[in-house]
Order: structure tokens, then C-alpha cells, then sequence
């Protein structure tokens, strides 16, 4: 009888303990389950930002590469410089960058490089060339030098070599509202305001302001 009773409870308490057991079981597969989707849910959560961030630079490059091709096609140019007249800053053939917009906005100073069409003429190739007089100024060349309303001025580029041939500045030439008297660096080989076939630069022959150089010797122009 001992026995039996003995071995009753030790069936009951294996069957208790089976049952905790198939219990924990369950319960750690449900937590199992959980982390699972948790883990797929945040790997789902962790791509679709990937693909969010991706997508914003996406569009952040497309919005720059429109605004850049506005920029240039709108107010920016090119042109190729033809002769020497501005050697050594540009060199023949030199492709030269043109901002046309600047002079929207600004007046063409002292020691720029513009581009222009010679007596305003379309047909005209686009000539280099940099600023020397200004609106309102009384500009000759006195002793190879240039004189501006009655001082000689240093301008970069120019006075390395005396100027040697005075043209139309060999008089006191005072320039009108918007007209430009411009030299070339190589002035020993220049057609410029010196000559009749170029004379003064008006503001409207304009066609920019020389920024950048292509050629030998890329780079900014001064």
C-alpha cells in the first residue's frame, strides 16, 4: 500500500513537472516569437530609412545638377581668345570663362577682363581685352605710361614694358557715360581702344567679365 502511494506520488509529480516544463517551453517560444518579430520589424523599420536617406540625396543631387545647369545657361559663357593681345595672362586659343551676370549688378572696374564685340558688331568675333579708363576720366599716354586725369597709373598686367604706339590716346581722351577705354596685356601686339577699329568700349558691347582661363595656363584670370 506504502508502495503504491509512493509511486502515485511520483507519477503526480512527474506529470507536474511535465506539464511546467511543456509550459515553459511555450512560454519561451512565445518570447522567441516576439524577439523575432521585433528584430524583422526593426530590420524593416532600419531599410526603409536606408531607402529614405538614399532617396533625399537622390533628389538633393538632381536639385543641384538643375539649379547648376540654370546658373550656366543662363549667366555664364565661353569664348575663345583669338590672337595675342592678352598674352601671357591668356594665351591664343585659350578658351576664357565669361560671368554675364556681374555687370547686371556692378560696374566694369580698373584691371577687369571682359569680353565685347568691337564696335558693337554682332558679327564680330568676341575680343579679350582689360579695363584701363572709366566713365567720367580723362585717359592719355604720356612717355609710354598711362595717364589718368593728369596721374600715371599702375595697372596689372600692362606696365611691365612701356607702351610704345599712343593712337588715339596720344590726345586727352575723356571718356562718356558708359564708355571703356581697354588695352590689351600684350600691348606691343594689341588692337584696342588705341585703334579706330576697336576705339571706345561701350558698356553695351559687353559681353562679360572674364573669370576663368582654359589653355596652358588654366586657371583664374586677373
Amino acid at each position: 500500500m506504502a508502495g503504491t502511494k509512493g509511486q502515485l506520488q511520483m507519477s503526480v509529480l512527474f506529470l507536474f513537472y511535465k506539464w511546467s516544463y511543456m509550459n515553459m517551453e511555450k512560454n519561451r517560444s512565445k518570447r522567441v516569437g516576439k524577439r523575432g518579430l521585433i528584430r524583422r520589424g526593426n530590420l524593416l523599420k532600419r531599410a526603409m530609412n536606408n531607402l529614405s536617406t538614399i532617396g533625399i540625396f537622390a533628389a538633393q543631387i538632381v536639385i543641384v545638377f538643375v539649379i547648376g545647369f540654370f546658373l550656366v545657361s543662363s549667366f555664364a559663357g565661353r569664348a575663345i581668345n583669338i590672337g595675342g593681345a592678352m598674352y601671357p595672362t591668356i594665351e591664343h586659343e585659350d578658351i576664357v570663362l565669361v560671368n554675364r551676370l556681374v555687370y547686371n549688378v556692378l560696374q566694369p572696374r580698373r584691371g577687369h577682363v571682359i569680353t565685347f564685340r568691337p564696335r558693337g558688331n554682332e558679327n564680330a568675333h568676341l575680343a579679350v581685352r582689360r579695363v584701363v579708363g572709366l566713365p567720367g576720366e580723362t585717359i592719355q599716354i604720356i612717355d609710354g605710361k598711362i595717364n589718368i586725369n593728369g596721374e600715371d597709373v599702375i595697372i596689372r598686367g600692362i606696365n611691365e614694358v612701356p607702351i610704345v604706339y599712343y593712337g588715339l590716346a596720344n590726345e586727352p581722351l575723356t571718356l562718356g557715360t558708359n564708355e571703356f577705354f581697354v588695352l590689351g596685356d600684350n600691348h606691343l601686339s594689341s588692337s584696342d581702344s588705341r585703334m579706330g577699329e576697336v576705339g571706345i568700349v561701350q558698356r553695351s558691347y559687353m559681353y562679360g567679365k572674364v573669370w576663368f582661363t582654359i589653355g596652358n595656363q588654366s586657371g583664374l584670370v586677373r
